[in-house]
């Protein structure tokens, strides 16, 4: 996939280059709305799919092979994460494996004033261009997850954006030489408080749903991997209690699960892929989550309680555990656990997830990499879009 925005019909402007990747769909989803938020202020942007200029077929099997382990084989998975993020040699391994694509992407980024990467393997192509002199221009990583992996981290790039501040220490304990910068999540404006008293009535009548039942958003990420359907088999059976799934592009899973209502004589409502979320999650009362991706910080965006449950192994079980320290989300190690506390309700304090969107991170990002580039400096001021100060 590629996408370009152009902004101005004369004159010159900014360009930037996104590099994200089409493994789930956290790493797209930030990199569509930095694009769009980059447009607003007069900035030229074109995000483009890393693994496609990745020659060899090797991009094709990431992708591919990646989606089976999660579905397929997800121990094996977690048991790889864990692995290469305790060993500094995942990182040579996986620069090696890169060379093929080194030039490719010498030709590619030539053509922008800067670059930033939303997938991790990207950013260490990044890296491993700049080390070898052959990107001046500014560039950094855009950490989707809350958990910082070891591949995230390329610290010859200029800078790492994260979440959250225990995502910052992660990156200053793998490299004390990477610069950090505290942006907050990027979430679309949509995922906004303003349209929930409407789209809670409307998809609560749509759903037959009564007024005192408890909405539970339970999403498995875009490609709807996990566990979380012996959860949702759980809680459909109990009284006041209305589980809403999102299958993502899993359409196996759909069916399965509608199956499951119709034997089980149970109440679930099971969604199909959604482009828009955000009136989904306004109709409802709590996220459980089990990745800690884009979506987790979508819920945190609209103030709902977030908790973790049946979490993915590597990424998945990192993010809930990071998001539970820095008191975002509450992590259920049980599904009894998880049921006793939406019983219980209370929940997590809306405040300390607000405190994430404090940030505007697209301008911080704008003015962090102006500040290394006069050239860059220069076009935002002709383009008139953001205005940075060296």
């Amino acid at each position: 996939m590629q996408v370009h925005v152009a902004v101005h019909d004369q004159g010159v402007t900014a360009k930037f280059l996104i590099l994200s990747a089409g493994v789930g769909g956290g790493h797209d989803g930030v990199a569509q709305e930095m694009a769009r938020q980059l447009r607003a202020r007069g900035i030229e942007s074109s995000v483009v799919d890393f693994l496609r200029i990745v020659p060899g077929g090797l991009g094709h099997l990431v992708r591919w092979g990646h989606l089976a382990q999660m579905r397929l084989a997800p121990g094996l998975y977690g048991w790889m994460y864990q692995r290469t993020n305790a060993s500094a040699k995942s990182v040579l391994f996986t620069r090696l494996l890169l060379s093929i694509a080194r030039r490719r992407l010498r030709r590619l980024v030539a053509d922008f004033d800067a670059v930033i990467a939303t997938y991790p393997i990207a950013g260490q192509a990044l890296g491993d261009l700049r080390s070898m002199g052959n990107l001046p221009q500014p560039c950094g990583v855009w950490v989707t997850d809350f958990s910082v992996h070891r591949l995230w981290v390329a610290p010859e790039v200029d800078l790492h954006m994260v979440i959250h501040a225990v995502s910052a220490e992660q990156v200053r304990h793998t490299s004390l030489d990477a610069n950090v910068l505290i942006g907050g999540p990027l979430v679309r404006t949509a995922f906004a408080q303003s349209s929930v008293a409407q789209s809670r009535d409307r998809y609560r009548a749509l759903w037959e749903v009564a007024p005192d039942d408890l909405l539970v958003m339970m999403t498995m990420g875009a490609w709807g991997t996990g566990t979380l359907t012996k959860t949702v088999s759980r809680l459909m059976l109990e009284p006041g209690i209305t589980p809403v799934v999102a299958c993502g592009r899993n359409r196996r899973l759909a069916r399965q699960l509608r199956r499951m209502t119709q034997d089980q004589a149970g109440r679930a409502v099971v969604l199909d892929w959604i482009d828009d979320m955000s009136r989904i999650f306004a109709a409802c009362d709590v996220v459980v989550q089990n990745a800690g991706g884009l979506m987790a910080m979508e819920a945190a965006a609209m103030g709902l309680p977030l908790f973790s449950a049946q979490c993915l192994p590597g990424h998945g079980t990192d993010n809930a555990q990071l998001m539970h320290d820095a008191g975002i989300a509450w992590v259920c190690h049980s599904d009894d656990e998880l049921l006793d506390a939406l019983k219980r309700g209370g929940f997590t304090d809306p405040q300390r997830s607000a405190e994430l969107f404090d940030n505007d991170p697209v301008s911080l990002l704008v003015e962090s990499f102006a500040q290394l580039s006069e050239r860059l400096i220069s076009l935002l001021r002709a383009g008139d879009g953001a205005q940075p100060t060296a």
